[in-house]
């Protein structure tokens, strides 16, 4: 997709979509939390421009997240593949996080505009995990309880594994704009 195919109906964020994939190569997307579920953000145009799966990140701070999805961005940019199973220290200060591969079943419900701008079709996504304090992550044994609702384990289709009932019964939710170039 680039401007030129761009339908002069499309809306203020769509445009500002495509603006930002053809200009830096991805565009970040941010949900703000719910009562009951968490916030997320996600990129856009990773997959079209490297051929580096999109990656979804919950439950930390806005900037945070961004953050994150920037440093991704910037590694794929640059030649670097993130893939499923990675454990790598790379995007939070003193602690390793893991990639896991996202459930195509999710895709649709919580990339919303992700999947509007790949037009309904395949495109993988790789969901960023963070540890506790105790370097744990949300299946293992022993993580921290108070997080557990931060940070849905997409890599299961249904949604009581996921624990993602929140998300599932909100029926998704409308994405804000993070600014963020990268």
């Amino acid at each position: 997709m680039n401007d030129e195919s761009c339908n002069h109906d499309l809306s203020a964020a769509r445009q500002k979509v495509v603006h930002g994939v053809n200009v830096f190569g991805w565009h970040v997307m941010q949900v703000l939390p719910g009562v009951a579920y968490p916030g997320w953000a996600y990129p856009i145009g990773l997959h079209r421009s490297f051929r580096h799966p999109e990656v979804v990140i919950f439950g930390l701070g806005v900037d945070t997240m961004g953050e994150i999805i920037n440093i991704v961005g910037r590694a794929a940019q640059s030649g670097r593949q993130f893939t499923d199973g990675a454990v790598t220290d790379e995007l939070l200060t003193q602690y390793s996080c893991t990639l896991r591969a996202v459930d195509p079943v999710w895709r649709e419900q919580l990339l919303g505009f992700a999947t509007w701008y790949y037009a309904g079709g395949e495109f993988p996504v790789l969901q960023v995990f963070w540890p506790d304090r105790a370097r744990l992550y949300p299946w293992q044994p022993g993580f921290d309880a108070a997080l557990v609702s931060a940070q849905p384990l997409l890599f299961n289709a249904d949604p009581v594994a996921a624990r993602a009932q929140a998300l599932v019964s909100s029926g998704g939710a409308s994405p804000g704009e993070l600014v963020a170039d990268p």
